[in-house]
């Protein structure tokens, strides 16, 4: 058995185990990214909630501070 022999099974073999890994592989990341995404939009509707009320109280103190 020569070194291309056992390279052309070693590849075989590699190639039989990435199929494998990507079949199995893909529905765990998809959900993972449903995860992360749905997370993300949750903490970016938040940030952007804190962000509007910390800007409307600084209006309203300026506003306050300038009728006095």
């Amino acid at each position: 058995m020569g070194i291309y022999e056992v390279l052309a099974q070693s590849r075989q073999a590699t190639d039989a185990f990435f199929v494998q890994y990507n079949s199995m592989g893909r529905p765990i990341l998809d959900v993972l990214h449903n995860i992360f995404e749905g997370a993300f939009n949750i903490l970016l509707a938040v940030a952007f909630a804190l962000s509007l009320a910390y800007i409307i109280m600084s209006i309203s103190v300026l506003l306050q501070h300038w009728h006095t």
